[in-house]
């Protein structure tokens, strides 16, 4: 298990927030070196909530509700309200920031379901006193699945 009293120095993981399909995934984690389009492994969930690092029981309650809400009413629903979906998703993914720390990078991506999701698809969270854009940093690369859930 990861926290962020385990490390001082830059994170060699990156943790990518990005909704999917299927047991509710949302969040995956690969080596910070690795700059493939590739999100890594999942290792969290609307079941087991995040494994690999010590959070807080109501982040893992809020990203269960945010990722639940996308299974629920994302897939072909032209009304599905991605703007504030995505304002929600990069709330918690700074959260996450605030709470894993130094022990990993946080970098929050659209899912492909949104019409939209090549604008502005990634935004990298950064903590508070690093914060270049108030903590946001768009960038147009598109992460791929690594096929591991």
């Amino acid at each position: 298990m990861f926290g962020a009293q385990d490390m001082h120095m830059k994170p060699d993981k990156t943790i990518t927030i990005m909704a999917d399909f299927g047991f509710g995934p949302y969040a995956w984690l690969k080596d910070a070196a690795d700059e493939s389009d590739y999100v890594g492994i999942n290792i969290a969930n609307l079941k087991t909530g995040m494994t690999d690092f010590k959070i807080s029981k109501q982040l893992e309650a809020d990203f269960a509700k945010w990722i639940d809400r996308f299974e629920r009413d994302a897939l072909d629903n032209p009304d599905f309200p991605w703007s504030s979906f995505h304002e929600e998703g990069i709330c918690l993914s700074r959260r996450l920031k605030e709470e894993v720390g130094d022990a990993a990078n946080v970098l929050y991506v659209k899912p492909f379901e949104d019409p939209q999701h090549q604008t502005d698809e990634q935004t990298w969270i950064y903590p508070k006193t690093e914060e270049p854009n108030q903590g946001l940093e768009q960038t147009p690369r598109k992460p791929r699945f690594s096929g591991k859930a």
